[in-house]
């Protein structure tokens, strides 16, 4: 009897060790539903160039609203602005000093300056943004257009065009990829195109000239993420064909070398430009705002 009251007590051990073993584990419970999604996930924030890439994209691509502009009578003219280097040494350049006091000289008297989305949508609607308006213009797009120019427009909030052969990239006194992007990204600057050899389109075929005009739009696309709609021709030449080319590649409009105002009457692909030269006074700069040449 002894050895049996043993057995049933061994036996009772067991049962309630087994007992207390299964409570620990059913009352640790999972974690509930809640509890999980309380748990911080690690979100996966897009890298910063493709946040640039966007923002570049969001810029070249704005739409403009003219719903506020002024209409007015008349033709559409305004000057168009022609600048090259911010440096010295002959007629195309211009002294960063004097750049920069040009640039002060317009905002004090009022001058607005254009995009070329807004050029274009002042001549398709017949309507400007102020009274005073005038699109500054940069050819060949020399690494002195960001260090010495770009400074001045930053500082009186001046919008301008540089007007890059696509062929020069890599040159050692030309733009690189990171200077155009932050003058890009500020929103006062655009990159078009003066074709990709700079030569001149007057002595091609019509299937060379359609190749400068495709291929440094294409690239322009590719590297900013953009619609280009601006040709600049080289040292301002052209031919017949050359109008219909460009507009056949899918420019807006076309930019020469001809003196004098910007004026509808000239046709949309051979708008004449101002030419700046150095040492302007100030008289003679309205001067040329005013009548063109």
């Amino acid at each position: 009897m002894l050895k049996q009251k043993k057995i049933w007590f061994i036996l009772l051990l067991l049962i309630l060790s087994i007992g207390a073993g299964t409570s620990f584990f059913i009352g640790k419970k999972a974690p509930s539903a809640s509890h999980q999604q309380s748990i911080p996930v690690k979100k996966i924030h897009p890298s910063t160039p493709k946040k640039a890439i966007q923002k570049h994209k969001a810029l070249s691509e704005k739409k403009v609203d003219s719903s506020h502009w002024q209409s007015f009578e008349g033709d559409t003219e305004f000057p168009i602005l022609m600048y090259h280097s911010i440096s010295v040494g002959n007629s195309l350049r211009i002294p960063e000093s004097q750049f920069a006091h040009q640039m002060q000289w317009l905002q004090k008297n009022g001058y607005y300056t254009l995009t070329p989305a807004e050029a274009i949508t002042v001549f398709k609607t017949h309507k400007k943004p102020a009274n005073k308006i005038v699109w500054i213009t940069f050819d060949d797009g020399y690494k002195d257009n960001y260090e010495k120019a770009y400074p001045a427009l930053k500082k009186y909030h001046k919008k301008a065009t540089i007007n890059y052969i696509t062929n020069h990239f890599g040159h050692k006194n030309k733009l690189t990829m990171p200077q155009m992007n932050e003058m890009r990204q500020s929103g006062l600057v655009t990159i078009e195109s003066h074709t990709v050899h700079h030569k001149e389109l007057n002595q091609m075929t019509d299937a060379q000239q359609t190749a400068e005009f495709v291929d440094s739009k294409k690239w322009l696309n590719d590297k900013f993420h953009q619609q280009t709609s601006i040709i600049c021709y080289p040292v301002g030449r052209f031919n017949d064909q050359t109008p219909k080319l460009a507009q056949a590649a899918g420019y807006k409009l076309g930019l020469t070398t001809l003196p004098g105002l910007a004026n509808e009457n000239q046709g949309l692909f051979t708008l004449h430009r101002v030419r700046i030269s150095p040492d302007l006074s100030d008289t003679s700069y309205q001067y040329l705002l005013d009548h063109g040449m």
